[in-house]
């Protein structure tokens, strides 16, 4: 509707109208390939990107609309031929310096790399596929559906002339606004007031969780516990967490800790699957991502021979190993593990006692039993074991 508006031409107007999708939906392609999710990130990278998409398609439908009016002779094709001659050097420069603006976010070193890769990343794949629709499918379009407008409709012409005294009206009042920097001050000051004291109202967070449709549950069982009961003790969770009407699916890996990313006998990881929201939300109860997870950690709390949480995974992948917070306790004087894991537990203990925090807890413990092992390499071989033989029973 603003393009018709503002171009005055239906034909025209279409132009832009099969860019802008044309261009999202292969971003959104490009997205899936690379793991990307629609999240708050990327939402803004395509809403910055739509913008770039109808400038690229509006800058050949101009070109081609000008040719066509001033050379009476000239064809659709012939002033869409003429018009890309004189066009596709700034598309393409243009599309070069908008790379050279948002891939480099894509690099950025530490969390604000993390959070901002997949908004440069997605902004610079919808502006190749912009460049690449402005100077293949544009084109194309114009040369089939553009005509010259022998009479610009009446309601086009009173708008364009609203249009211009509305311009003239703005350019007197920055005029009066810029000779008087007394006013502008004191607009720009009490703009920046009222931006403080919103700030100081609206709540915050650093990153917004997100319902992902999927979920991760760990189980951690004593030091020394052996795959056999690491993997009883799965089935009991697992039939906990299959039996809340928000899972679909479940799907183990006994033997892995999600959260260290190494083989533990006395570990295992759950990846769960949500229902899809349509279905959650019209059960009972609170069946958010957020809300299922609360409701399992309650009945997974009930076993007393280990631990069984289930974890949201993070908003943006690799910030952390579930949507919470992390902190990293470090020893820098040499001390033994045991003074380490007292001074672990007294923070933990004070972090459950703030009201920010719920549920802190660490995996680390300092007793863990350690067994140094020499196997007899030559007797190995003389009685031709293989290795997989001997590290099975251990």
């Amino acid at each position: 509707m603003v393009t018709y508006l503002f171009l005055g031409n239906i034909r025209a107007t279409i132009v832009p109208l099969v860019a802008i999708p044309v261009s999202l939906v292969g971003t959104f392609f490009f997205m899936d390939a690379i793991g990307f999710t629609i999240n708050t990130i990327t939402l803004f990278g395509l809403i910055l990107a739509i913008g770039i998409v109808v400038d690229n398609a509006i800058l050949v439908i101009e070109n081609v609309e000008r040719l066509l009016n001033e050379n009476l002779d000239y064809s659709p094709a012939k002033a869409t031929f003429e018009a890309m001659k004189e066009v596709t050097g700034p598309i393409i420069a243009s599309t070069l310096v908008m790379l050279a603006v948002f891939l480099p976010v894509s690099f950025l070193p530490g969390i604000t790399g993390q959070m901002f890769s997949q908004f440069g990343l997605t902004i610079c794949i919808a502006l190749i596929l912009s460049a690449v629709n402005a100077l293949t499918l544009s084109p194309a379009l114009c040369s089939l559906i553009m005509k010259r407008v022998e009479k610009q409709p009446k309601w086009f012409v009173a708008f364009n002339s609203g249009f211009e005294k509305v311009t003239a009206v703005y350019g007197k009042a920055v005029t009066v606004v810029v000779r008087k920097a007394i006013v502008l001050l004191v607009l720009f000051g009490g703009t920046i007031g009222i931006m403080v004291a919103m700030n100081q109202q609206i709540p915050t967070a650093f990153i917004q969780n997100e319902d992902k449709g999927t979920m991760l549950a760990i189980v951690q069982l004593p030091d020394g516990a052996s795959l056999a009961r690491t993997s009883a003790f799965t089935k009991q969770v697992e039939k906990i967490i299959l039996d809340d009407p928000a899972v679909d699916n479940v799907g183990g890996a006994v033997g892995f800790g999600i959260l260290t990313f190494s083989r533990q006998a006395n570990s295992a990881t759950f990846f769960v699957d949500l229902k899809p929201w349509e279905e959650r939300r019209l059960l009972e109860g609170d069946n958010t991502a957020p809300g299922v997870q609360a409701r399992l950690n309650r009945a997974l709390s009930q076993f007393p021979q280990g631990i069984a949480m289930a974890i949201t995974p993070p908003a943006i992948p690799g910030i952390g190993s579930g949507a919470n917070l992390e902190f990293m306790l470090q020893d820098l004087q040499g001390r033994p593990k045991a003074e380490l894991a007292q001074t672990m537990q007294e923070l933990i203990a004070a972090a459950n006692q703030q009201p920010e925090l719920q549920g802190v807890f660490s995996l680390f413990r300092a007793n863990v039993p350690h067994f140094a092992i020499d196997i007899d390499r030559e007797k190995r071989a003389n009685m031709a074991f293989q290795f997989r033989q001997l590290t099975k029973p251990l």
